[in-house]
């Protein structure tokens, strides 16, 4: 892929265009609590995720996204050499869908090839964590925490797409200095490959503490 030079100026963002629906946010979830077995034995060509046990610690739907917005790093889980889990942490861009019915894409930059590459290859099911806070409550023998976990499928991209997205990867970490972000893209994305992650189900959560705190302000 060569480097496609364009000016910052100019580049065609991939950002927020409309807010998501709150209905897709659970709309994929193809479960029957009355069977169990469901959980194991999906119908063939339907995608099952769980709901959440602990339905009231869930986080808005709202919330859940803001978390991936404004986080810097999360976890990719893949499936690794030998049947075990990989999961590697990662710097990403998350870019909000502009349908009602999705629930956006997420991207990562990685090394042209290795362990990641060769999982992704070899089966494009993943699973994506942020963690947004993990304070230590000593006292309560206890943690606050919000989180959110995101299911989905990844692929490698290429061209305006990859360029693109490698330069809004770089400044959401660098802002405000669109030149250099320019120059180091053009000058690394020979090198580097670009991995696009189709989110599926989103859910959040929260500690008890926090949905104490919110009850309360309820």
């Amino acid at each position: 892929m060569g480097a496609l030079v364009i000016r910052a100026s100019s580049r065609i963002s991939l950002q927020m265009t409309e807010a998501m629906s709150a209905a897709a946010f659970s709309k994929r979830v193809r479960y029957n609590p009355n069977n169990v077995s469901d959980i194991h034995t999906p119908q063939k060509g339907v995608t099952m995720f769980r709901p959440m046990r602990r339905s009231k610690q869930q986080l808005p739907h709202e919330e859940a996204l803001a978390i991936l917005q404004e986080g810097s790093t999360g976890i990719l889980a893949l499936s690794g050499d030998d049947g075990y889990p990989y999961l590697v942490p990662l710097n990403y861009l998350y870019v909000v869908a502009d349908g009602p019915e999705a629930l956006g894409k997420v991207y990562f930059h990685s090394a042209k090839a290795g362990h990641k590459i060769d999982a992704i290859e070899r089966d494009p099911k993943a699973s994506f964590c942020v963690i947004a806070d993990d304070t230590v409550l000593p006292d309560k023998y206890s943690t606050a925490y919000k989180s959110v976990i995101a299911f989905g499928t990844v692929h490698l991209i290429e061209g305006d797409l990859a360029h693109k997205a490698l330069f809004d990867l770089g400044d959401k970490y660098n802002p405000h200095h669109e030149d250099r972000t320019l120059e180091e893209v053009n000058s690394a994305e020979d090198r580097c490959a670009m991995i696009e992650f189709t989110i599926e189900h989103l859910t959040g959560k929260e500690s008890h503490s926090y949905r104490k705190q919110r009850e309360q302000q309820e």
